[in-house]
């Protein structure tokens, strides 16, 4: 996918990783649960990290449907983990950097437990 074809890294609207229990609702509906453990990444730099996931044949993220909310189990996590130096390098020096380096925070705490998912949710 080329550089042009994409979103700017800034664009406005927000997507969701967050560290969940394992099965919580989460509907963003008033006095529901809301993750305490966030991060809230533009969609435009979210949308340029899955085309990279796509380039370095990072399943599971590359595929995701910012449209709907998706979970990832502790063996998404791990899979993910094996692979994420590549994303790491990857994004090296972009706006992506910080954003990978706090995903993998949310990816390695979901490896260690059985308790917790990853969710993330689009605009």
């Amino acid at each position: 996918m080329s550089d042009s074809s994409l979103p700017s890294w800034y664009a406005e609207d927000v997507v969701c990783v967050a560290l969940v229990p394992t099965g919580q609702i989460v509907d963003w509906s008033p006095n529901s649960y809301e993750p305490e453990e966030s991060i809230w990444p533009p969609e435009g730099t979210f949308v340029r990290l899955q085309a990279i996931a796509s380039e370095l044949n990072l399943k599971i993220l590359d595929t995701l449907n910012l449209g709907a909310q998706s979970r990832l189990c502790k063996n998404s996590c791990e899979a993910l983990l094996s692979r994420w130096d590549d994303m790491t390098d990857a994004v090296e020096g972009t706006p992506g950097a910080g954003w990978v380096a706090a995903m993998r925070l949310l990816l390695q705490r979901c490896a260690k437990s059985d308790d917790v998912e990853v969710l993330i949710e689009g605009p």
